[in-house]
Parts: structure tokens; sequence; C-alpha cells
């Protein structure tokens, strides 16, 4: 048995809920009144609200995650300058108060 997509459910559920519209004579027969109907609509549309709001949140995560990766690049780059600045400046002994360790 497979899983179905978000898609596939939303797609199926959106017929279902026409069809139980289009007939809620015959299917109130069996409890699926016009207030459980409503109650399928309402399910569907806040679960596509949802998967829309997913989404553009995935988009935002995508954006601020580029932005981290150019941000930690500028990062790297200016501390390895920072590190060259500090070996050439300063005598080695006095190299540990900017938290380097090495021994050239």
């Amino acid at each position: 048995m497979s899983t179905k997509t978000f898609s596939e459910i939303t797609a199926e559920s959106r017929i279902m809920v026409s069809g139980m519209k289009s007939h809620a004579d015959q299917v109130a027969k069996r409890g699926a009144d016009a207030a459980f109907i409503a109650q399928l609509d309402s399910d569907l549309q806040k679960a596509i609200q949802l998967d829309n709001q997913l989404a553009e949140l995935k988009a935002q995560v995508k954006l601020k995650t580029t932005e981290l990766d150019v941000a930690e690049n500028t990062l790297k780059a200016n501390y390895s300058e920072a590190r060259k600045i500090v070996k050439i400046s300063i005598e080695q002994a006095g190299w540990k108060a900017f938290g380097i360790d090495d021994s050239k």
C-alpha cells in the first residue's frame, strides 16, 4: 500500500467535498450531514492554507541559509586576515591573548 502525497489527498478531498455537496440528501442518511460536509471542507481549506504557509517558510529558510553562508564566508576571510595581522605584528609569546595556539 503506497502513501498518498499531499496534493493527491487534497485533490481527492476536493472531489469528495464536491460530491458530498451534490448528493447531500443521500449521504446525510449515513451520517454525513451538512455540518460534517462543512467540517470536511474546512479541514481541507485549513490544510491547504498551512501547506502554503509552509512553502513560504521553506523559501524564507532557504534565503536565510544563503545569507548565513555569505556571512560565514565573510567572517572566515576576515578572521583569517586578522590572524595573519596578529602573527606579523605581535611576538609569538603574545599570540595566546588572541586565541592563537600555533607554534609558528
